[in-house]
């Protein structure tokens, strides 16, 4: 059986322990399955530990924040076809985008400065139609309302008419 460089440096270490404190070195740390584990290692972890904590505190608001990271949590974005168009509001069957939206229908808040378009042109909330395709990307608020910033939005494929296939395909008449 062959053991690791790292493992043997760890049990010469652990006997030197030993030796010297008459076996009080040793420290049994449940999250190591109850091995007992040499002081020096442990000691070692928590100067790291330490420094790290102090790193951090030094690097202050260079590092990601809770407030960042909250920031992050609060964003949307949700794919779908839109259901109903209101004043400042659109509900849409999401199919995609954020996990917490997905095969749900939701009614999104839209901002004054949101930019829309529809059809690859700048377009207002009134030209949206229910039946149009939409991502849209935006904020979720404190109290669980989402309110979108962006909505890029295409009008549904013309679908084509039973008969206009039968014409398109028919073969030409004598």
């Amino acid at each position: 059986m062959r053991i690791s460089r790292t493992r043997r440096l760890a049990a010469i270490v652990a006997a030197a322990c030993l030796v010297v404190t008459g076996g009080a070195a040793a420290i049994a740390h449940p999250s190591h399955g109850g091995h007992a584990k040499p002081a020096a290692a442990q000691a070692g972890k928590d100067k790291a530990a330490a420094a790290k904590s102090k790193a951090a505190e030094r690097r202050g608001t260079r590092g990601r924040s809770q407030e960042a990271r909250s920031r992050r949590d609060a964003r949307f974005s949700a794919t779908g076809r839109v259901v109903e168009v209101g004043a400042d509001s659109v509900t849409v069957a999401v199919k995609g985008g954020t996990r917490a939206l997905h095969r749900t229908t939701t009614t999104f808040g839209v901002a004054d400065d949101a930019r829309i378009t529809r059809d690859d042109a700048p377009a207002a909330l009134s030209e949206l139609q229910a039946g149009d395709h939409v991502a849209m990307q935006g904020a979720k608020a404190v109290d669980g309302s989402y309110t979108a910033t962006r909505i890029n939005a295409s009008s549904p494929e013309p679908e084509m008419d039973q008969t206009d296939t039968d014409e398109a395909t028919a073969p030409d008449a004598p």
